[in-house]
């Protein structure tokens, strides 16, 4: 862990601006900066400096390169790893919009390489390769040219910071009794760090998993949570991991939904949580009147730290147990 590099970012105008949102304080600044100089575009791709307009959001595309004989589609990701569903999406509605290339810009420059998309519509470039082309880049503006180092310096500790976690991440560590999330919570990334892990995760689980399975990513009370999820008889259940929480849930409205689950194995009937309950449950709008009921802390589904390949057992194994059991 570089403590410099957490420091350094503390001491960051421009990181500081940047954390109200982050994806979207990028894709502006570069937005704006291919405005004021369009050879700078032209440099991070790689080809002959052409003049253009730049459009922001437009058809919800991050960033639009629009030239007379030349269009560039730009998604921009930051805080997290675009998945297979968001490209497609993408070039469902925008690929015969006349684009020469679509762009993936993002953190670390390896997410195609992670959710194993090849593609020759797609090209992607890290942000290390950006702003290793902006640091050089003169827009003969000292006042501009000082926000633009400082741009640079502060990405690229970020970047560094991530990298030094995920790269060549295998292992669970989005938990709370991981001490580095301290020092990303005390410079307000910590968020960054969660996503991105279970960004990273669901990645590497997708690969792993031939199975339809609902997944869906949050922060919840300041801790990484992740459910993994398939339908039976109209009863939503699953896996739902939060911190260093293994949990077996369902999502009903009746009583006899849940005892149907224990008698076929998924909960157990003697099980206590530390307040002496059968059951721990949630409710509310977000489960449009249904409940959300769980077990959790069996001792043979420990996660801190546990590699991706048991994991990705754990949640394969147990969620095909109710499809073996009917």
């Amino acid at each position: 862990m570089n403590e410099d590099r957490f420091i350094a970012l503390k001491n960051s105008v421009m990181f500081n601006l940047s954390l109200s949102s982050k994806e979207l304080f990028h894709s502006n600044f570069l937005a704006y900066l291919f405005k004021y100089d369009n050879s700078l575009f032209c440099k991070i791709i790689g080809v002959e400096p052409f003049p253009f307009n730049v459009e922001r959001e437009h058809k919800n595309i991050d960033i639009e390169i629009i030239g007379k004989n030349k269009k560039y589609l730009i998604e921009n990701k930051v805080k997290d790893i675009i998945e297979c569903e968001q490209i497609e999406k993408i070039e469902t509605n925008c690929k015969y919009d006349g684009y020469e290339v679509f762009y993936l810009f993002s953190l670390l420059g390896n997410n195609l390489e992670l959710i194993e998309k090849k593609d020759k519509l797609w090209k992607e470039i890290g942000y290390e390769e950006i702003i290793n082309k902006l640091i050089k880049h003169d827009f003969h503006d000292d006042y501009l040219n000082k926000i633009k180092n400082d741009y640079c310096d502060f990405t690229a500790n970020m970047i560094y910071l991530i990298k030094e976690q995920y790269h060549e991440c295998g292992k669970y560590i989005i938990h709370s009794e991981n001490t580095i999330i301290a020092k990303f919570r005390e410079i307000k990334l910590h968020d960054l760090f969660m996503k991105y892990g279970m960004s990273h995760f669901v990645g590497f689980f997708k690969k792993k998993c031939t199975n339809s399975i609902k997944i869906q990513l949050n922060i919840n009370h300041a801790k990484a949570t992740m459910t993994f999820s398939k339908i039976l008889n109209g009863i939503e259940y699953g896996i739902e991991t939060e911190d260093a929480d293994y949990r077996r849930f369902i999502i009903a409205n009746n009583l006899e939904a849940r005892k149907y689950f224990e008698n076929i194995g998924w909960f157990d009937k003697a099980w206590k949580s530390s307040s002496g309950k059968n059951y721990l449950q949630y409710g509310g709008k977000k489960y449009n009147g249904a409940t959300f009921w769980y077990q959790n802390g069996f001792p043979d589904r420990k996660i801190k730290d546990i590699s991706y390949d048991d994991l990705t057992k754990f949640i394969i194994h147990d969620i095909n147990s109710v499809s073996q059991t009917t």
